[in-house]
């Protein structure tokens, strides 16, 4: 899957959490969004804060409650 095609999955509400699941581990920017998304699983969460490529960015982002 192309990069930009990602990204517009992953920044899309109406995407589902098999979809955005399919993303995990493509580009840390990708993750970044996964882990702003309302429809990442707490699973899904868990496997990108445990990632290699792990962005500090994300840490805060994962541990802030959504507003649903």
């Amino acid at each position: 899957m192309e990069k930009d095609e990602a990204i517009k999955i992953a920044k899309s509400k109406k995407s589902s959490a098999d979809q955005l699941k399919g993303l995990l581990g493509i580009s840390d920017e990708i993750d970044l969004l996964l882990a702003k998304h309302l429809n990442t699983s707490a699973e899904m969460l868990d496997d990108i804060c445990w990632r290699q490529s792990f962005d500090d960015k994300i840490a805060p982002i994962v541990l802030t409650p959504s507003e649903n």
